[in-house]
């Protein structure tokens, strides 16, 4: 019983690490979009104005995604047995393991594809571009390890504890 209380706890704790990370993503999402929204109108550049569509575009999407997720299978704790609600965590958990793994697909590559389309219809000088281009590659690069840590860090250990929890109460 302890042991459950406790595992309850933790699972609380990640979804309001997920709901925190969600709003924070939410508002930086909505403010990409909008600035990126006006700029491509903005724009005299093609190239320069279809990055900027493409950011804000996908700005909508990550915060959709993002949602999606969090939202879908909300599990109802006064509605359900232990077990189920742990079963329903578990599948909870699943999502978002998914989503970290393949975070590069869906929440990287729209966005820098965006970018880096911008900054190429901007660009008057190749040693400029050549230094903007790294530098969005080293930042999806950080993207990249930081949910790769989150995912052994956070994500993995809750998702142990949660299939060890039913294991448990279905042994």
């Amino acid at each position: 019983e302890v042991i459950m209380s406790e595992l309850k706890q933790r699972v609380d704790a990640f979804e309001g690490a997920v709901f925190s990370r969600d709003v924070r993503e939410t508002m930086a999402g909505i403010l990409v979009a909008v600035v990126f929204a006006i700029t491509a109108m903005a724009l005299p550049n093609s190239l320069a104005r279809a990055g900027s569509a493409i950011v804000a575009v996908s700005s909508v999407l990550i915060v959709l995604v993002l949602f999606w997720a969090r939202r879908r299978d909300r599990v109802r704790e006064f509605d359900l047995s232990l077990a189920e609600f742990f079963r329903r965590e578990l599948k909870r958990v699943d999502r978002q393991i998914r989503l970290t793994r393949h975070v590069f697909w869906w929440y990287e590559a729209p966005p820098f594809t965006g970018l880096a389309l911008f900054f190429v219809g901007l660009s008057h000088s190749t040693p400029m571009l050549v230094v903007q281009l790294a530098f969005l590659i080293a930042v999806a690069a950080g993207i990249y390890w930081l949910n790769r840590r989150a995912l052994k860090t956070d994500l993995l250990p809750v998702r142990r504890e949660l299939a060890r929890a039913l294991d448990e109460l279905s042994g």
